[in-house]
């Protein structure tokens, strides 16, 4: 009861020229009108206009919608003019009445000090009354807010008189503190003031009512926009914002007004959002819907309305000063379409077809197959085959063609034409690609029947120069199937002579080559031939056999005959005296001949007197010694072939009769001495 009493208290204080109930109730802490704590000069018979020459005017809320207590000194306006003029601010100065201590006693709240008079001069060098930020409690204590005098302002000021520090201590408790908002002059505020909405505190409620939560608190302004349902097509939204009012707009009193946002387009518009800015003369109460952001400005988010369709925005407001009320709203909104692109995916598939065995010498052509089993065109088709050694084209190994563009289900055939060269088992590698990275490969085996050769010699590995040789040659069908055309060949070397051949050898002797021609040759069947040789030099010699057949089939074969020479020492041995008298001189000769092919190494001679004769000297290519009857001479390195070397000894003969004169030869090549003997008559005087 005593709240309600001292609002209409308040009330009819605003509408009189009683400025100083104004501040009697400003001391006692009661919400008091937008008009506070200045001195109202009516002028009786003219027209009343309600208009200030301040520049700002101090609005003071918490963000639970009360109105807080003024605890400043700081002068509310400068008088224009000597003269009072109608519903101008005054210098002068009204008494000033405690009417809490009258009307209330000091029941619960402290005693204050003596209320002073409010001055209304502005005096020179301070900056005008700005209007008051929010600030919002940071504990748990009940929300107030307290207005911060001129004093705190950055212009320096004279202290706090002794009533404002009366009131500031009836106002404000020590243990809650209140958040004490920060002024900020008006040219120091940015273009775009903070908005918050409160609730308008009507006349019934208490000072100390609970504070109301705010409307909407800050949350992401980003709209979630689902685009699960966006048409196929065209897309046209169109989206309208209009504002309108539902009545007569009036300074201080509770006002309504529509934010229309209409889709006058021709589909869905997504993620609609709206943002709203009111100027600082309006107090917001309420919004309907709630914003889901209310800090700088007003943010709605709508999210996808239909075409045709329409959502409305309520708004409750007061505004504190006549004028043009600049309320600005604008939208956003995102149009979305869809299609559906048919993707195409294009393959290849390759195959490949061919025999699987074919004869030597016949063809062996391959089919190649592209095709395209996708459902999209595919581009810039190219095969590549690779032919083995076995197979044989007239472009080569390595094949590449071009096919082009194949359309879905569309299949070429290339023909491969390849012929069989060569027996054996074949492998045909083919590969497709395409624009895209397609890629397909095949491949294909085959057999190729061919009959096989096997051709062999025979014959010694070791002859003697000078010596005949006979070597055996042979060819053979180890393969499946006959053959025909079968040819042998045998290279004579050079160190051999060609003596003969069986089975109607040709012999070509600038070539050398023997040559034979063996016809027909069933599989498993062979041909033997004969041929007999003279080894005529010295050295290492390799005979060269080869066997053909029809379609290449060939076989080769080589035998290395080593030719050596052979020393054959022959010795002589003549008595240059024969019959010899006796002691007289004579001499033996002895002839030591190599008439083989090869050099006889390490040759020595030995030669034996018989007895009754006597040794004088010896003679010879080497040195000598004697021991008994034994005249030795030192061995020769060698005696090369055909070569002779010749000793000599000379003796005389003692005793009448026969006598043999032996000589013993040896040689690396012989392991026994060769032994030889020459008969000499030795004869005296008969008397």
């Amino acid at each position: 009861m005593r709240s309600g009493l001292l609002s209409r208290v308040v009330a009819f204080a605003c509408r009189t020229h009683h400025s100083s109930l104004i501040v009697a109730a400003i001391a006692a802490g009661i919400p008091t009108p937008h008009i506070m704590g200045q001195e109202v000069t009516p002028q009786l018979g003219a027209e009343q206009e309600f208009r200030s020459t301040g520049s700002g005017r101090v609005q003071f809320y918490s963000r639970s919608g009360q109105e807080t207590q003024n605890g400043g000194e700081k002068p509310i306006a400068e008088a224009s003019s000597e003269k009072p003029q109608p519903y101008e601010r005054t210098s002068q100065e009204a008494a000033v009445k405690n009417y809490y201590v009258e009307l209330f006693g000091s029941q619960s709240q402290p005693k204050s000090g003596v209320v002073q008079t409010i001055p209304t001069s502005v005096s020179s060098g301070e900056a005008p009354i700005a209007n008051a930020g929010y600030q919002v409690p940071m504990d748990d204590q009940q929300e107030s807010s307290n207005i911060a005098p001129a004093s705190h302002q950055e212009t320096k000021t004279s202290e706090l008189p002794a009533w404002a520090r009366g009131m500031k201590s009836q106002s404000t408790a020590p243990e809650q503190a209140p958040a004490t908002a920060e002024i900020t002059p008006v040219s120091a505020q940015k273009p775009a003031p903070m908005l918050i909405i409160n609730d308008v505190p009507t006349e019934e409620s208490a000072p100390q009512s609970e504070p109301t939560a705010p409307v909407a608190a800050q949350v992401n302004r980003t709209p979630v926009v689902n685009f699960d349902s966006v048409e196929a097509g065209p897309q046209t939204p169109s989206v309208k914002i209009e504002w309108k009012s539902l009545q007569d707009i009036n300074v201080g009193q509770e006002c309504q007004c529509e934010l229309v946002v209409s889709n006058v387009g021709e589909s869905d518009a997504y993620g609609v959002s709206v943002e709203a800015n009111f100027p600082l003369t309006a107090r917001l109460l309420k919004t309907s819907p709630q914003p889901e952001s209310a800090t700088d400005s007003l943010v709605w988010n709508l999210g996808t309305m239909k075409a045709d369709s329409v959502q409305t925005i309520k708004l409750s407001f007061i505004p504190s000063e006549r004028g043009n009320l600049a309320a600005t709203a604008h939208v956003h909104f995102t149009g979305a379409t869809q299609s559906a692109f048919v993707v195409r995916e294009p393959l290849l598939g390759l195959d490949m077809q061919g025999p699987d065995r074919v004869m030597v010498g016949e063809p062996a052509s391959h089919s190649v197959s592209i095709s395209n089993p996708g459902n999209g065109i595919a581009k810039n088709v190219q095969l590549e085959a690779l032919i083995p050694a076995g197979l044989e084209h007239t472009r080569g190994e390595r094949l590449i063609m071009n096919v082009g563009s194949l359309n879905p289900g569309e299949t070429r055939t290339i023909r491969l034409a390849l012929a069989a060269v060569a027996g054996g088992h074949h492998t045909v590698d083919v590969a497709a690609t395409a624009d895209g990275g397609l890629v397909k490969s095949a491949s294909s085996s085959i057999e190729v029947i061919a009959p096989s050769l096997l051709a062999e010699i025979d014959g010694p590995g070791l002859r003697y120069k000078g010596r005949s040789a006979t070597y055996t040659v042979k060819v053979k069908n180890d393969g499946t199937v006959a053959t025909s055309n079968v040819r042998l060949m045998h290279k004579v070397p050079n160190g051999f002579k060609f003596v003969s051949a069986s089975r109607g050898a040709t012999y070509d002797e600038p070539t050398r080559i023997l040559s034979w021609f063996v016809g027909r040759l069933d599989a498993g069947k062979s041909a033997e031939m004969s041929i007999e040789l003279n080894a005529e030099e010295i050295g290492e010699f390799v005979h060269y056999i080869r066997a053909t057949s029809e379609h290449g089939s060939t076989s080769d074969q080589q035998l290395l005959t080593r030719v050596e020479g052979t020393s054959a020492l022959m010795l002589e041995i003549t008595d240059l005296d024969d019959p010899v008298e006796m002691g007289r001189e004579t001499a033996y000769e002895i002839k030591v001949t190599n008439e083989g092919s090869a050099a006889a190494r390490n040759v020595g001679l030995t030669c034996e007197l018989p007895e009754g004769v006597q040794f004088l000297k010896a003679e010879g290519p080497s040195n000598h010694v004697t021991e008994g009857n034994l005249v030795m001479f030192k061995p020769l390195e060698g005696v090369g072939a055909g070569k002779t070397v010749k000793y000599r000894v000379h003796v005389v003969g003692n005793v009448d009769g026969n006598l043999r004169f032996r000589a013993r030869m040896t040689s690396a090549a012989s392991e026994e001495p060769l032994t030889f003997e020459e008969l000499t008559r030795f004869y005296g005087d008969q008397r």
